[in-house]
């Protein structure tokens, strides 16, 4: 089947294959379409939301289902995805995919409409301001710019069906363009002409009179359209006033607009926020666009500079001033991960304030009614210029006897704001007035913790019981609180949560608790002290960086007045601009970052980024010069990096294998300085790490930047939890942030491994120019998992990747998009691309390594002598100074040990101390060049008179006179030796000992081993341990063995060679003898590894914990029966 479109171009269905979702994740999204997921419904069909997930990705989504008696279903169905698959603009819906299967027809939009359509919001001047509606009107004549004419486009689409409910609202207030089943696609050199259709095809109210009479369209038409949904912002109404239709708006408002009247049928509240100026411009473009006259009708080009500008009337200081807050649509919502502006005192503040009007509706004296509201949430919770909230929404409250307000009633229905709705009411149907508290109880803890979630209910209260709650606040704002205060918050929010509705308490009991709370706050002692109380003001913290302030004039000198030639790229934060510049550092060229508030960015993006720039200094972070903040500018100015952003790169022929590891390497470890900063700095959390957002000098030095959405965690802390409302790119976002809000350093592994699989791949994780193709992280998992990744790698580095280098770059990078609990922290990863960087410039395979390790084993098989120690010590702890020093001494043998405690016997005496000589005594004492004492095993002196046999890497070597030549026929008269004999004979033999430590927490790893073992059953022991086999290194066996006993595999440079000791000891009477050289290996990781990421291999372990080096030596001093000495 194919279609045609007014480009007189054919596309066929199969052109969007890679947009087709089967039905069955539709129905698992949607619950089966259940009604509770209804969102609407519409001429063409219902609509559903949900949650999907698709290729890897979690998305709330909104399912329209076409009905199957719709006219033209298939023409409309297919026309919608051919125009909504090439378009991406920010006020334009974005098309998730579609389902063509078992007669259903569905369009799967991203559900970013949670404040519905606009035509709801028209008679509320008090949600729907004036700046707000101005607002609106600006993102929805981008929306028509773009849609008629975007010179990266061959086409251009006439809409056709331009209507205020088809005009969707984000959560913050940001208008999309919905529905293109009826619009039509034309040639962009046709964008003049107009065109004959069958039919007129409109919304009733919206249609442009002379398309109605002629059956010709064309671009002016939409304007018409536009026009009439100007009309209703300004005047705060529908177009159809009535509805038998023959009253419109239009007719009435250009009527009087000629009488210079239209001011009398604008809402009175709305009136009062509008500056005259504001007001005259946006009542002559509305009336302009309604021309009759087609022709006459003004292009979108031109209108939407002329909405800029009555918006910038309305925006000068002394209007804006005249503006409350709550009349720009700000509610508490807005504020809550805002800790600058939001601060402690003012959530106090804003508490009692809301307890206070509870107690009013509750109940007051003077009134003979009582009101149980139902709706309690913070987006209801509006808030004037001087912070105080005013309680909103009362659509669905009831309205009750005052005498009966203690009294509980059954509804049909359950009424309120998902997450805030108490149990007991969603169970049985019955309300009253502690229904209420329970959602008050939500507010309060979202206030506390800085943050919205849908399951905050179940986590608050686990966390309260736990006595974790502090762990979870934002560190900015714990940083105001006072202790005292934040208790009695606490408990407040708590009680309020009380599965028991009866217990909770009433809100006439909370008012004077929570004033009390407050009244601590403002104690001299707290307020005084307040840091960000005091950084709340922006002037403050301009104050603090005054040596990074540029002038404007200099700016615009450099830029030549922001000139298009100078601009070298658009972000969410605004255009980039290129100049020369004298700042704090010199002069040089430079980057500046110009704040274009359309985007979405404010105030606290920019202040965030100069604070976090300031402090955190990196080679791998971009450097922040000075900034702007003049005039109404707000301009950051960076070092210029010359090549732009990694991005531009992915697939570039000439970007080497070892280029884009050293890119990776570079980007990797700005990301782990900024999670681990050190000293007492705190954790940086980016929240949008992608390709774009790493940025490349001359020399291809990789730098991360825009830091202006990241998060402040607490340092020194094994876990950061974070909640936020989740922000990021599709495809590089942490499924388990955008679906929770929960926010870890892991969050930014997740991307970082995103990008990853990029630069091996050469394309974006989402490429709406490649022809086909499926996100890239769903393609990457199922070839990772079906061993085929070769299949997609780029093609100009596939012959050139070591195959060894290949193995540990994928490890580590799909590492990154496990489940959170298992992904590696970035100094893991830094390491593990490190390797693979070695791996790929050597160009060895593993077993040349092998056969170089096994050489320089078996020569230090007879003890490690001091010349070659200090080789091995040299290289392993390279640039670490005396840090693997100290931790040799946590783990030296005891001089007496007795393992086991049955005839055991231990003659490894050794002194890893720093001094002359001192390793030396390792070899004494090793017992193979022989030492004085009735402690030793026989020497070699003793052994030379007659054939006898040394194991050596489980190898049995005959030892005859002269030494020296024996020992240098290594490789002779070698045969296997079973672990088995070596017991039982009591040969002499090698093993490995592998420690694993948590430098955050100094923690040890403890395995407990199985109760089947031979030796100690059930006993806790070191984290992994080995015998070395026939033609391994002891490095191998180390590595093999914790794969093998706890599921672990780990680089070859993870593995601290601490020491070589000598162990002697007999138990099950004598049946078991165990002489063995033990190389003693130390894995260092920065945090724990959670527990949960062991596999244990059942015969060897059963169990595994981590236990503070402190208690552990306790427990071996006092001879703890469970734990092996």
């Amino acid at each position: 089947m194919a279609f045609h479109d007014f480009t007189n171009m054919i596309f066929s269905p199969d052109d969007f294959a890679h947009l087709k979702i089967p039905l069955e994740y539709i129905l698992s999204a949607t619950n089966n379409f259940d009604e509770e997921n209804g969102i609407g419904t519409s001429g063409i069909g219902k609509s559903y939301k949900g949650q999907l997930s698709w290729s890897g990705e979690l998305f709330d989504i909104d399912a329209d289902r076409l009905n199957k008696d719709l006219e033209d279903r298939e023409q409309r169905f297919w026309m919608e995805i051919s125009i909504l698959s090439n378009l991406k603009h920010k006020n334009v819906v974005s098309l998730v995919g579609f389902c063509d299967e078992n007669d259903e027809k569905i369009i799967i939009y991203k559900y970013d409409n949670k404040r519905g359509s606009l035509h709801q919001y028209l008679s509320d001047p008090m949600l729907l301001t004036w700046v707000g509606r101005l607002e609106i009107s600006v993102g929805l004549a981008n929306a028509l710019s773009y849609i008629h004419y975007d010179e990266l486009r061959d086409f251009s689409v006439i809409h056709r069906k331009i209507a205020s409910g088809n005009v969707l609202l984000n959560e913050s207030w940001e208008p999309k363009l919905y529905y293109f089943d009826i619009s039509i696609k034309i040639k962009a050199s046709q964008r003049h002409h107009s065109f004959h259709t069958s039919k007129p095809e409109y919304v009733f109210g919206y249609g442009d009179p002379t398309y109605i009479e002629t059956n010709i369209v064309n671009h002016k038409s939409d304007i018409y359209s536009f026009g009439v949904v100007l009309l209703e912002l300004l005047c705060g109404r529908i177009s159809i006033i009535d509805n038998r239709g023959d009253n419109q708006l239009v007719s009435l408002a250009i009527s009087l607009y000629r009488e210079k009247k239209l001011i009398s049928i604008i809402d009175k509240e709305l009136l009062k926020q509008m500056d005259l100026h504001s007001f005259n411009m946006f009542a002559d473009i509305a009336c302009e666009c309604l021309d009759e006259e087609r022709s006459r009708r003004p292009n979108i080009d031109d209108i939407l500079p002329r909405l800029e500008k009555a918006l910038e009337l309305q925006l000068k200081p002394q209007n804006y001033l005249k503006v409350h807050r709550y009349e720009i649509g700000a509610s508490l919502n807005n504020y809550l991960s805002d800790s600058m502006r939001l601060t402690w005192v003012r959530r106090l503040e804003i508490s009692v304030g809301l307890a206070n009007a509870l107690s009013y509706i509750h109940y007051d004296e003077l009134r003979d009614f009582s009101v149980i509201h139902r709706k309690i949430a913070n987006v209801i919770v509006l808030l004037n210029d001087n912070w105080e909230p005013k309680l909103s929404g009362f659509e669905r409250s009831m309205k009750i006897k005052a005498s009966q307000r203690h009294h509980s009633f059954h509804t049909n229905k359950v009424w309120g704001v998902k997450g805030y709705i108490d149990p007991t009411y969603i169970e049985t149907k019955s309300v009253n007035h502690k229904s209420d508290m329970y959602s008050f109880g939500i507010v309060l803890f979202e206030l506390l913790l800085g943050y919205r979630n849908e399951r905050l209910a179940p986590l608050a209260i686990n966390l309260y019981r736990e006595k974790k709650l502090i762990n979870m606040i934002d560190p900015q704002l714990l940083k105001q609180m006072d202790s005292h205060s934040f208790n009695m918050f606490a408990d407040i929010a708590y009680e309020c949560l009380d599965n028991e509705r009866s217990r909770r308490p009433n809100i006439d009991d909370i008012v004077p608790r929570l004033e009390n709370a407050l009244e601590l706050q403002l104690k001299p002692q707290n307020y005084d002290n307040n840091s960000i109380v005091e950084g709340t003001s922006s002037s403050s913290i301009e104050k603090k960086f005054q040596h990074l302030k540029i002038e404007l004039q200099a700016i615009k000198s450099a830029t030549n007045e922001f000139d298009d030639s100078h601009c070298i790229g658009k972000g969410g934060f605004g255009e980039v601009y290129k100049g020369e510049l004298v700042h704090s550092k010199g002069q040089s060229v430079v980057a500046l970052k110009r704040l274009n508030r359309t985007f979405g960015q404010g105030d606290i993006e920019f202040w965030k980024e100069i604070i976090m720039l300031s402090s955190y200094r990196h080679n791998n972070i971009v450097s922040l010069l000075g900034f702007c903040d003049d005039c109404g500018e707000k301009i950051l100015v960076y070092e210029y990096a010359s090549r732009k952003s990694l991005d531009l790169y992915l697939n570039n022929k000439d970007l080497t294998w070892v280029q884009r590891l050293e890119i990776c390497i570079g980007a990797a470890r700005g990301l782990a300085y900024l999670h681990n900063p050190g000293q007492t700095q705190q954790r940086v959390l980016h929240r949008d790490i992608k390709s774009s957002n790493i940025l490349l000098d001359e020399n291809w030095n990789a730098r991360i930047g825009d830091l202006g959405l990241s998060k402040f965690g607490p340092a020194n802390q094994l876990y950061t939890f974070l909640f936020s409302n989740a922000v990021g790119t599709i495809g590089y976002v942490d499924p388990l942030y955008a679906e929770t809000g929960l926010l870890t350093k892991e969050s930014d592994v997740y991307s970082f491994g995103v990008v990853l699989f990029e630069m091996l791949c050469g394309r974006l994780c989402f490429d709406s120019n490649h022809d086909k193709c499926q996100p890239l992280i769903g393609l990457v998992r199922k070839c990772y998992q079906q061993k085929t990744i070769e299949d997609i790698i780029f093609g100009n580095i596939k012959d050139e990747i070591n195959p060894h280098s290949l193995k540990a770059f994928t490890t580590i990078a799909y590492e990154c998009l496990n489940l959170q609990a298992q992904r590696p922290s970035m100094t893991v990863v830094v390491k593990e691309l490190e390797s693979a960087l070695k791996l790929q410039e050597k160009d060895t395979d593993v077993e040349k390594v092998n056969r170089e390790e096994k050489v320089e084993r078996r020569g230090n098989a007879k003890g490690v002598n001091e010349e070659d120690f200090v080789k091995v010590r040299n290289r392993k702890n390279h640039g670490r100074g005396n840090y693997f020093q100290q931790k040799k001494q946590m783990f030296r043998p005891k001089e007496t040990q007795n393992k086991g405690k049955d005839n055991g016997k231990n003659i490894g005496q050794f002194n890893m101390e720093n001094g002359k000589g001192k390793e030396n005594e390792i070899v004494q004492n090793s017992g193979i060049e022989g030492t004085s004492g009735n402690t030793s095993p026989p020497s070699l002196e003793n052994k030379v008179d007659h054939d006898s046999k040394l194991v050596v890497d489980c190898f049995i070597i005959n030892i005859k006179k002269p030494l020296a030549e024996e020992f240098q026929k290594w490789s002779q008269e070698m045969v296997q030796y079973f672990k088995s004999a070596v017991h039982r004979d009591g040969d002499y033999h090698r093993a490995v000992h592998v420690w694993i430590f948590a430098e955050s927490t100094q923690q040890l790893l403890l395995q407990k081993r199985a109760d089947c073992k031979d030796s100690w059953p059930g006993l806790w022991d070191i984290s992994s341990a080995g015998h070395v086999s026939a033609g391994d290194t002891s490095l191998i066996t180390a590595r093999r063995e914790l794969q093998e006993e706890l599921g672990v595999t780990l680089p070859n440079d993870a593995f601290e060679l601490l020491f070589v000791f000598l162990q002697e000891c007999v138990t099950n009477d004598g049946k078991f003898i165990d002489n063995e050289f033990d190389d003693v290996y130390l894995v260092t990781t920065l945090d724990p590894i959670p527990l949960e990421a062991f596999t244990l291999q059942e015969s060897e372990v059963s169990a595994v914990k981590y236990i503070s080096v402190e208690e552990y030596k306790h427990l071996l001093a006092n001879g703890d029966p469970h734990y092996l000495e």
